[in-house]
């Protein structure tokens, strides 16, 4: 799968301020970007980049309005 990782995301900190936590990770077509996590901190998450994976593959599937909408 081809994707990029964004680290220092301005859209991963808004995020993140409004729900209250500390790290982040916003998937937007086929980039990843986090907000308090380095990109070698995020992929040693497995699970976590396994999660935001499958976000690329349903953003891919359904579409910008399809997807942001069904989150």
């Amino acid at each position: 799968m081809n994707f990029r990782i964004k680290e220092n995301a301005l859209i991963a900190w808004i995020a993140a301020r409004f729900l209250g936590y500390k790290t982040m990770a916003i998937v937007i077509g086929k980039t990843i970007y986090l907000h308090g996590a380095s990109v070698k901190t995020f992929q040693s998450d497995s699970k976590w980049m396994k999660h935001e994976l499958k976000h690329i593959e349903q953003f891919k599937r359904y579409g910008f309005l399809r997807f942001i909408f069904s989150i």
